[in-house]
């Protein structure tokens, strides 16, 4: 591995453990299509505070080169096993790991920019310590930024947290970055906290809303991991949330009456901006569930609890391999049971109560994703070797006929978690066909119609300043929420912010916005242009200028 120099910076994180206090249960009526309805329990939460660690940023690893493309399905890398992938519009970032690259074993990232027709010949990649991480996750912010995570490699009994912070998918050099919190040892005197052996984790990406958060807020990891308070009892495969507050503060949520899991997913939901949060429990084969409010801080920078609770299967046997995903509060759980069969759990109203839908049998690595409001597609893996996927425009209570992705390269999939991978516009996979190890990109399922917003300009006048946000996406595009902030002048004395929103922009439309403030002061002048509507997509552009008399000159 080659010997880089590591620059460390030091930011504090804040400690949050979340405390059971009372449970109540819901029910509610079954449905005439005999799907069984399932029994949700909800658990009301508080918590305490403690000191935290320090947050190590990994230096990065020179750009790698790929394999020459394209084939029937996109060969993405030559030498990837285990892959993740998500999409904002036709911007695809994958994450991949090189196990037995002599030179830079480990994960890296790559992106489309093309809807995965084809990819960068470079990925973004690190210097890791050993062991070297594994099973890289990636989710999309629905800003143009992309937050992603990996576990520690195997037999690393620390308590790392790799996080990746992608602010430009096509810049493999500066747009992607790397940092690690290491829980193992936690003081807040007279107290050490221990959180150790970290053998799963998922993130999940949101668009903050206010300007000034946008550099640190692109979600939270969530893990599960052992947990023991100074020395005593362990306590294994408890729940834990990591999420930054500030640009040198986070917080850790951990639920230590919740204990016995060893896999976890999450995701949030980019209209109601809650997190949600899913662990198995190997004692009692029910999955664990806790939201977290994205959308809102509190007054000491704190995401707020949700509520949490059990969903209760209709079977007692263990999940062991899910996913989920989660659009303006319609929720699906999608899970591999250690019976080989899987079953989506699906949610109307924020898992308050939930549906046991059934999805196929032999089959693993179950992978879900929403496109829309109740429109979604999954994925998974079957005996044969082969990527199978199934759509529903329901939430989830019905679903199309099994479907394998038609593509020649669909063959010799390994068994196992972390195989393959689905996003909103197609999937990944890994393929061992002739003792090599291969990652494929193909287009899965009906590509969804989207919005898709441009800032066309940016200009001054009198007084004022005026941008044009276009819609050129397939899709209109609903609740525009845009904002011009103009910054600058002699003393920095200009600081103006305008909002306003645009409540239907339809395809091909343009329309022009304006400050509507007057901005006195002279000197040059900085102005940004963000616009995001409830579908996701969103632009943001900057421009330069002067302020000269009653003039703005961009």
């Amino acid at each position: 591995m080659k010997s880089m120099k590591k620059t460390i910076s030091a930011i504090t994180l804040v400690i949050v453990g979340l405390v059971i206090i009372s449970t109540t249960s819901a029910s509610v009526q079954i449905p005439k299509n005999g799907n069984k309805i399932l029994k949700v329990e909800t658990l009301n939460l508080e918590y305490s505070t403690l000191k935290a660690p320090t947050r190590n940023i990994i230096e990065k690893q020179p750009s790698n080169s790929g394999s020459s493309y394209p084939l029937t399905a996109t060969l993405l890398w030559t030498g990837a096993t285990h892959n993740a992938v998500d999409n904002q519009l036709n911007t695809v970032v994958c994450g991949f790991s090189l196990p037995n690259d002599e030179t830079n074993p480990g994960p890296f990232f790559t992106a489309s920019s093309d809807g995965g027709v084809t990819f960068l010949e470079q990925a973004a990649g690190w210097v890791y310590e050993e062991p070297v991480p594994d099973f890289p996750e990636i989710d999309s912010c629905h800003d143009g930024k992309f937050i992603g995570s990996m576990v520690p490699g195997s037999g690393d009994t620390r308590g790392f947290v790799y996080k990746m912070e992608c602010s430009n998918p096509t810049d493999t050099t500066n747009g992607y970055a790397l940092a690690n919190w290491d829980l193992t040892d936690l003081p807040s005197p007279p107290d050490t906290y221990h959180f150790t052996n970290i053998p799963s984790e998922s993130v999940g990406g949101y668009a903050e809303a206010n300007p000034a958060y946008q550099d640190f807020a692109y979600g939270g990891t969530s893990v599960v991991c052992d947990y023991q308070l100074n020395d005593g009892p362990i306590t294994y495969g408890i729940p834990v949330l990591v999420y930054s507050s500030d640009a040198s503060n986070g917080w850790i949520h951990w639920f230590s009456s919740v204990n016995g899991s060893d896999f976890t997913r999450m995701n949030i939901d980019p209209i109601t901006k809650k997190s949600y949060t899913v662990c198995n429990e190997l004692t009692n084969g029910k999955l664990f569930y806790y939201k977290m409010n994205f959308g809102t801080w509190n007054a000491n920078m704190q995401h707020t609890s949700a509520g949490s609770g059990h969903i209760t299967t209709s079977v007692a046997v263990r999940n062991v391999n899910f996913d989920v995903a989660a659009y303006n509060n319609s929720v699906i759980v999608i899970s591999q049971r250690s019976n080989g069969d899987v079953v989506a759990y699906v949610s109307s109203n924020g898992l308050s109560s939930v549906t046991e839908v059934a999805i196929a049998t032999s089959a693993s690595n179950p992978k879900v994703e929403y496109t829309d409001n109740k429109v979604a597609k999954c994925s998974y893996v079957k005996q044969d070797g082969s990527l199978y996927f199934r759509e529903t425009s329901n939430g989830g209570i019905t679903w199309t006929t099994e479907a394998k992705v038609n593509e020649p390269e669909n063959a010799n999939i390994p068994s196992g978690y972390g195989v393959s991978d689905i996003c909103g516009i197609g999937g990944t996979w890994w393929s061992s066909s002739g003792g090599e190890d291969t990652l494929y990109f193909a287009p899965i399922g009906a590509i969804p119609t989207l919005p898709n917003l441009n800032i066309t300009s940016v200009t001054g006048g009198v007084w004022k300043v005026s941008a044009t946000i276009k819609n050129s996406g397939t899709a209109n595009a609903t609740i525009v929420d845009w904002t011009i902030h103009v910054t600058g002048g002699i003393l920095g004395l200009i600081d103006k912010t305008t909002n306003g929103t645009i409540d239907t922009l339809a395809i091909g439309e343009e329309k022009t916005i304006t400050s509507d403030k007057i901005i006195f002061g002279f000197g040059a002048i900085s102005v940004t242009v963000t616009a995001i509507c409830d579908e996701g997509a969103s632009d943001t552009q900057n421009a330069a200028g002067k302020k000269i008399f009653v003039f703005l000159i961009i």
